[in-house]
């Protein structure tokens, strides 16, 4: 199968997956959330023990990758922070900034070309997030608002640190030299689960706050998980057949499933307006993988 369509199916899951975690963090706290759902990932995740092949991995590359999980782990920490205090159809156009940050990663480590087009799609994105802040009357509303929240400040710290991630994530896959995308995958759910053990003992409860998580929402973080196996999957699939700033704009279409049907679930305000936002932000995200 073609890159295009693993990175497809990537953003449907990633769309169901943003709606419940929605519905999950109005009861549990941010890290209690991602604690809960990396081990349940990393559960699942033994049904793939006979096909895992780490032969080619020397302890080095081991260790970056368990850096990069780090990168990995505070971003998702951080958009979950982000999602549980702001309206789920605000943050996911927002998060069609990633795009961005992966095309510099990808220039810079990577050596991939950047064109004209590229820089009115990136152009583009910017003017859609405007409009997503924009209120009449007010042109500077848009600027203030995205000084002054700091949960929006959060997403583009995640943006900034996934966007390095996923060009980490190329380099390790990119044709299967390293590693194939199940090995990957069950590795970096074994890092990111040890990752959230640690940050939810040091600064929360530990394990009480754990299996707290399990009794309140269990049945949604195992579908939560399952989903998220099958979207990094999906993704890391399509890693290993092209260049990451060609998969991740593709992977943010599930903006607009998350602003039409996530908006409209939890009763969100101005959802119109938040679909032409991310039509132009998804129009410039087009024009940076052309």
């Amino acid at each position: 199968m073609d890159w295009f369509w693993f990175a497809l199916i990537s953003a449907a899951f990633i769309s169901i997956e943003t709606i419940i975690e929605k519905e999950i963090l109005k009861k549990e706290h941010a890290l209690q959330f991602s604690s809960v759902v990396t081990i349940s990932v990393v559960v699942l995740s033994l049904v793939f023990l006979p096909y895992l092949n780490f032969d080619n991995l020397s302890l080095t590359q081991l260790l970056l990758i368990y850096l990069n999980s780090w990168l990995g782990a505070v971003a998702f920490l951080l958009v979950s922070r982000a999602i549980r205090h702001m309206e789920v159809s605000t943050v996911s156009p927002f998060l069609s900034f990633g795009p961005i940050f992966v095309l510099i990663f990808s220039l810079l480590f990577l050596k991939e070309h950047i064109t004209n087009m590229h820089l009115f799609g990136i152009f583009l994105v910017v003017f859609g997030a405007y409009v997503l802040q924009s209120k009449e009357n007010d042109y500077f509303a848009p600027i203030r608002a995205i000084i002054k929240s700091k949960y929006i400040h959060f997403i583009f710290i995640a943006l900034i640190l996934n966007g390095f991630s996923a060009t980490l994530d190329r380099y390790f896959l990119k044709d299967g030299f390293l590693l194939d995308s199940v090995s990957y995958l069950f590795l970096m759910s074994i890092f990111l689960a040890i990752n959230y053990s640690i940050l939810i003992t040091v600064l929360h409860g530990g394990f009480k706050e754990i299996n707290k998580g399990f009794k309140i929402s269990g049945f949604l973080i195992l579908i939560m998980a399952a989903l998220i196996i099958m979207g990094r999957l999906a993704l890391f699939q399509a890693f290993t057949q092209t260049s990451a700033f060609l998969v991740e704009p593709i992977k943010r279409t599930s903006v607009l499933f998350v602003v039409l049907f996530g908006g409209a679930l939890f009763h969100e305000k101005h959802i119109f307006k938040k679909f032409i936002a991310s039509l132009i932000m998804l129009a410039g995200v087009y024009l940076i993988i052309i």
